[in-house]
């Protein structure tokens, strides 16, 4: 057996879910159901057996929190899998408080 980091990462979720706070704004729902982070992480407990840790965080606005989480974790590697969906984006009113 390998007891070496490699052989057994750690991979931490980090994320500001945006995708699911738009479909509840806008009172819709994805074609493809997404389940919340909370049932998807005890998901992955019951099939893996590991807790997998989740930070909210919005990579895009809070850069000093992604500094430090970046310190302190330490990572070997990041692998970035964010996207934005267009289709919501046309439903939400022209002026939005975001904007």
């Amino acid at each position: 057996m390998c007891a070496s980091p490699i052989c057994h990462p750690q991979v931490v979720i980090v994320d500001n879910l945006s995708r699911r706070n738009i479909d509840v704004e806008l009172g819709c729902e994805s074609l493809t159901p997404i389940q919340s982070i909370q049932t998807r992480v005890k998901a992955w407990k019951e099939v893996s057996g590991k807790d997998i840790p989740f930070k909210n965080l919005d990579v895009a606005k809070d850069y000093e929190e992604l500094v430090n989480f970046l310190k302190d974790e330490k990572p070997d590697a990041v692998v970035h899998f964010a996207e934005q969906r267009a289709a919501p984006y046309s439903m939400r009113r022209y002026v939005h408080p975001s904007l």
